[in-house]
């Protein structure tokens, strides 16, 4: 309920009290979006339940159902804040929501896909703009300004003409509030209209701002909508020498006044940022040149990081072609170009920072997005959620600017041994990510559905996402805060109960490092400081109060192994003696009085340990390339098993008592080690590429190992391959799925149907959430994905698939 004038906005009786009800159910054929027909039935009782529970009068409660356009809820919600003043206005929406830049959240309508509609006839060559906000579009003639009213694209109507000069226009410009139109024209004259009554076009000015023999290229205006930006090329006979950027103060559009004047090599296209004051223009050979507009009155060179006698380039178009238009995203974070080389077509696309001395740098350029002919015009939607290139050969092409798949921005958050980013139910994922201004981001994504995953929380600043505790029927994430120089800590969790996070008390720590270990179940916290004998044990059955039940005794030994849980009660520490380190077991049995157990002599000269629960088998790195096998079962009273040796690559536990060694070259042993005393070699497995990561799914029906690429042991990339399993462990070949030139992969708890893949786009790292299934993949991209993917980017996503239309 919106209370727009500071009435109860419980009475709703009253006369000057109004309603809009929005359903949308159906979506036009081709949609991304499923058919929700219940909304429709939803909002037809909510419109009932206004008049019959609240007393509305009928005839001030209006219901739109399936609306083809934001348009047709923009009309009618204008006329009910109208109507409503005085009074309160109510507006609901039942249908599917958008998320857009900036978690900005849209109203789905109808029509989600383009469809062609009627052809407009200006009669000559025109410039186009849309009005903000409406549905009129105006056009600029040699000889005629033209406006019509395109609310229903299949019968747009002629709102208003008015005859000028016959000049050509070339850009074409409408003010933010829409009551002011600028035209760039041939000749260098500058046109401006008075648009407050659209249908009634103004002149209010029509003059020459340049030579006559240059062109008024490109018009663009400030995000205050009082100051103006011409740019035109050199003079015909280049008299001039330099390409020219003006500003004009037009607060009174009739006597626009020119307030500064600056010059670059090539101009062909000028834009003005959404949200700063900045200006940039582009020319050809895609030459870029920024602005810093000051108090509207000058236009302050922006000069590259290192500075250079030659012109900043965007891009590889070539001397014979440039970048003709521009266009910013409506949240200012990208700029989109055309570039009308003939050689490679294409739309370009560059991040706009909050660096202004890094606006030039190349690592700021997103790649590009292919078209058939050269690129002539570019423009965002309102909503920044759609980008359209139009060329040369007369098509627009409508991208997403979205991910080809479900996904969310950053990385897997990387977690503690032992710990996970996800939650045990696998609703909520950690992911980690930098600001412009290179500060860290951590964040928290819902996965209810994990084909349109939402943000459910983002941490404070200052604060980092550690992981979420394991076994908690209610979801709860450890973060911690640290400052560098600093040796205060604090640990706060945050309880997800009902999507909602709840902190309690804090937990303050004192070290120069902090390490944190948690038990299996998740109620017990350790934490101590690197390099001492402290170990701090709380209990945080209660996160909102965790209870500090004792101090251990202990020293926390990063080089070498940290403290970490093997169960429920069971803790490893490490214990120097003049010869070796062990590995020190504690009983947790009772938390209050922490018991010292056995020990694993030499454990913790080694590399590493890992644990199979069911069988109480600890598996110890050791000299050699070995491997140690501990039967743990008697906590006080560890029994040594036998060594396994060719494991130059490292184990993974794949259940049943199993464990996989894998060798350098590619090998894979399965071992039986159930019975550490005589461990049994089960099987061999030869890949063409050495296993670098291996994870079993928790049913246990697939393993999903991370490959080294092209031979490289240690890269950031790594090529991902899934295997399903037989019944008995055993695992089926070839692979059923890979993925390459990703840098992570995460099996989703719950159905085990999804893997979370951290990839590259545009050179932003992103979290996609895919189906393990393959043949879900096709249904998850065109679900998300209304256009399908070409061929090209394809490739660069799902390597392992063939390529096909995702929405044939």
């Amino acid at each position: 309920m919106a209370d727009a004038h500071g009435a109860d906005p419980r009475d709703l009786a009253g006369s000057a009290c109004r309603a809009l009800v929005v359903g949308t159910g159906h979506h036009t054929r081709g949609a991304h979006l499923a058919d929700l027909p219940s909304a429709l039935h939803t909002a037809g009782a909510l419109a009932d339940a206004l008049t019959s529970a609240c007393g509305m009068p009928a005839e001030h409660v209006r219901l739109v159902t399936d609306p083809p356009s934001a348009a047709d809820i923009l009309g009618p919600l204008e006329e009910a804040i109208a109507q409503s003043h005085g009074g309160a206005l109510v507006f609901c929406f039942v249908g599917h929501g958008l998320l857009g830049p900036a978690g900005k959240l849209y109203l789905a309508t109808a029509a989600t896909v383009p469809r062609k509609a009627a052809a407009l006839q200006p009669g000559s060559a025109a410039a186009i703009a849309f009005r903000p906000r409406t549905r009129l579009l105006a056009a600029q003639t040699p000889g005629r300004l033209l406006v019509w009213d395109t609310t229903d694209p299949d019968h747009p109507r002629t709102v208003a003409e008015h005859t000028t000069g016959d000049q050509t226009a070339y850009s074409l410009a409408f003010s933010p509030d829409g009551t002011a139109l600028a035209a760039g024209t041939e000749h260098g004259r500058l046109r401006l209209w008075d648009m407050t009554d659209p249908h009634r076009p103004r002149p209010a000015y029509d003059a020459a701002v340049t030579a006559r023999d240059t062109a008024v290229a490109s018009v663009a205006f400030t995000r205050d909508g009082r100051h103006l930006l011409t740019g035109n090329g050199n003079t015909e006979n280049h008299t001039s020498g330099h390409a020219e950027i003006r500003l004009f103060d037009v607060t009174d559009p009739a006597r626009p006044r020119l307030r500064d004047t600056a010059t670059t090599d090539t101009v062909m296209a000028v834009a003005a940022h959404p949200r700063r004051d900045l200006a940039v223009a582009t020319g050809t050979a895609g030459t870029i040149t920024w602005w810093r507009i000051e108090d509207g009155r000058r236009l302050r060179p922006i000069q590259p990081e290192q500075k250079s006698s030659y012109p900043s380039i965007w891009g590889v178009v070539g001397f014979d072609a440039g970048i003709p238009s521009l266009a910013f995203r409506p949240d200012g974070a990208v700029l989109a170009g055309a570039d009308s080389g003939d050689t490679s077509p294409r739309m370009l696309l560059r991040k706009v920072g909050q660096k202004e001395s890094a606006l030039y740098d190349s690592l700021s350029e997103l790649g590009d997005r292919p078209a058939g002919e050269p690129v002539q015009a570019v423009a965002y939607s309102p909503d920044g959620t759609t980008i359209a290139a139009g060329d040369m050969g007369g098509s627009v092409r409508l991208w997403p600017e979205r991910p080809l798949a479900p996904a969310v921005p950053g990385a897997i958050s990387d977690t503690d041994p032992g710990t996970k980013a996800v939650s045990p139910d696998g609703r909520y994922l950690l992911t980690e990510a930098t600001t412009d201004e290179d500060t860290p981001l951590h964040r928290v994504w819902d996965l209810t559905d994990p084909a349109s995953p939402r943000l459910a929380f983002t941490l404070p600043q200052e604060w980092e996402a550690r992981y979420f505790l394991p076994d908690r029927k209610t979801p709860v994430l450890v973060s911690h805060w640290w400052k560098n120089g600093s040796s205060e800590h604090l640990f706060r969790f945050w309880e997800f109960t009902a999507g909602r996070p709840r902190h309690g008390r804090d937990i303050p720590f004192t070290a120069t490092d902090a390490v944190t270990a948690v038990a299996a179940d998740g109620r017990l916290f350790a934490v101590g400081a690197a390099g001492s004998r402290r170990l701090e044990l709380w209990d945080v059955e209660d996160v909102h109060h965790p209870v500090r039940r004792s101090v251990i005794d202990a020293f926390t030994d990063l080089q070498h192994h940290q403290p970490w849980f093997l169960d429920d009660h069971t803790l490893f520490t490490t214990e120097s003696h003049a010869d070796r380190r062990d590995l020190r077991l504690w009983d947790l049995t009772d938390p209050r009085h922490p018991r010292k157990a056995g020990s694993i002599p030499w454990g913790a000269d080694g590399g590493g340990a890992g644990y199979l629960g069911p069988q109480h088998v600890l598996i110890v790195d050791s000299p050699g390339e070995t491997l140690q096998l501990w039967n743990v079962r008697d906590r006080d009273d560890p029994v040594k098993g036998r060594r396994l040796h060719a494991t130059s690559m490292g184990y993974y536990p794949v259940a049943r008592g199993r464990l996989a060694t894998v060798l350098r070259d590619g090998t894979i042993l399965f071992w039986d080690i159930s019975d550490v005393d005589h461990p049994r070699r089960s099987e061999t497995l030869r890949l063409d590429h050495a296993v670098r990561s291996m994870t079993v799914t928790p049913d246990g029906r697939h393993v999903v190992t991370g490959m080294s690429v092209d031979g490289q042991l240690f890269s950031a990339t790594e090529e991902f391959r899934i295997w399903a399993t037989e019944p008995d462990g055993r695992w089926r070949t070839p692979a059923e799925t890979s993925l390459t030139g990703v840098s992570d992969m995460q099996v989703l708890p719950g159905d085990n149907s999804r893997m979370a893949v951290v990839g590259r786009v545009d050179d932003d790292r992103w979290t996609f959430l895919l189906g393990l299934d393959s043949d879900r993949i096709y249904h998850d991209l065109c679900r998300a994905h209304p256009v399908s993917v070409p061929a090209t980017q394809w490739k660069t996503l799902f390597p392992h698939l063939a390529y096909r239309p995702s929405c044939d």
